[in-house]
């Protein structure tokens, strides 16, 4: 692997001269009596923001996390990670990532994609893109404070109230009527609507994305050439929308291990590119085989984790797909994909249920030794 240069932010400096160095994230599970504290300490460890996924078989509340956190926290940027459209109406969501963004004082972001493993343990597939565009559409409707048209929230419903349930004044529009009471008391609200990314790997969903994300965030690993084609991709659509990718990193001088460590996270990620049972135009024909066993071998009550699916994954197509290694490899890695365009970096690290002392030591090497080349 690359060792590291003299001075990577100099070379960040280089690069962006205007811009500010790529954020860095971390990932908590929204468990109960434990979002708070692990909240706090990635705040004292320095990282930009956090992500709660929405997988409500697999993980708790995400909501209740992040009420927790914003008691926990004072400067960091919390996040679904991702919700989805069918579990959560858009109204429900409009609702709930508003009043926690408004307890936060602004800081909180809406975390979007198509769905996979909240709606795979309630026997659903994930939603599709049209399905995604839609919800993006009164999502922004909702949360810029417009009025939503009942009739487009309920379609064809035969459950629709009018003639199923007569009512003297049936709500012609849906919107947040809390909001003017707040006003009205006096809260102070947040001056821009909540921002919205899109996690996106397939080509339908970059551009849609692009188009009403106000971030575009890649699932893609960390492949130069793959990350380069979805940006152009990107950048077809919308040429100014931030860029953000998941990328897993693991800082381990032992690389064996590091697979070992990673491989059942890389996994899941590496899934997204075959979902379907076949590889997406941006995997080469080395890869495709191998990533269209991935779903056939996948057991989604391991999701995040060593299974099935995580021997399939080999090693040289991991070292391509994440990141891991000496610190100094890791650094040169993300800086080749902030030359791309990456401003946001979503890092994963040691896969779900693996040692926790093992997964400790490798988030406090990336904190230590990777951290400080991204900082302001």
């Amino acid at each position: 692997m690359a060792s590291c240069s003299a001075d990577p932010r100099a070379k960040l400096r280089r690069m962006t001269p205007h811009a500010s160095a790529p954020e860095l994230w971390t990932s908590l599970r929204p468990l109960p009596r434990l979002a708070g504290p692990a909240s706090q300490k990635a705040e004292d460890e320095g990282w930009d923001g956090i992500t709660f996924g929405d997988t409500q078989n697999l993980l708790g509340e995400p909501f209740v996390a992040l009420g927790t956190a914003i008691g926990a926290t004072t400067v960091i940027r919390l996040s679904t990670g991702v919700t989805n459209p069918y579990t959560r109406h858009p109204a429900v969501t409009a609702s709930a990532i508003m009043c926690a963004n408004i307890e936060s004082g602004g800081r909180v972001e809406l975390g979007i994609g198509r769905g996979d493993s909240a709606l795979a343990h309630i026997g659903m597939a994930p939603v599709s893109v049209a399905k995604l565009r839609d919800f993006l559409e009164i999502e922004r409707m909702y949360l810029s404070g417009m009025p939503v048209p009942v009739s487009r929230l309920t379609g064809n419903s035969t459950g629709a109230i009018g003639s199923s349930l007569p009512l003297g004044v049936a709500p012609a529009e849906s919107r947040m009527l809390w909001l003017s009471e707040l006003k009205k008391l006096g809260v102070e609200l947040p001056h821009e609507p909540v921002p919205i990314w899109v996690a996106a790997t397939g080509p339908s969903v970059i551009r849609t994305a692009a188009e009403l994300g106000d971030r575009v965030t890649l699932a893609l690993g960390a492949e130069p050439s793959r990350v380069r084609w979805a940006v152009d991709l990107v950048r077809a659509v919308n040429a100014s929308v931030p860029i953000a990718a998941y990328v897993t990193v693991i800082v381990d001088d032992d690389l064996e291990r590091a697979f070992e460590l990673g491989k059942g996270g890389i996994a899941t990620r590496a899934r997204f590119l075959a979902m379907h049972g076949r590889a997406h135009e941006s995997v080469g024909a080395n890869d495709a085989q191998m990533l269209s066993e991935v779903p056939r071998a996948y057991d989604m009550d391991l999701h995040g984790r060593a299974g099935p699916q995580a021997e399939v994954i080999t090693r040289e197509f991991a070292e391509r797909f994440a990141i891991f290694g000496p610190a100094g490899a890791c650094v040169d890695r993300l800086i080749e994909l902030a030359e791309l365009g990456i401003d946001r970096f979503h890092i994963r690290g040691v896969s779900s249920g693996e040692d926790p002392l093992a997964a400790e030591e490798i988030n406090q090497r990336f904190v230590r030794e990777v951290m400080p080349h991204f900082s302001n």
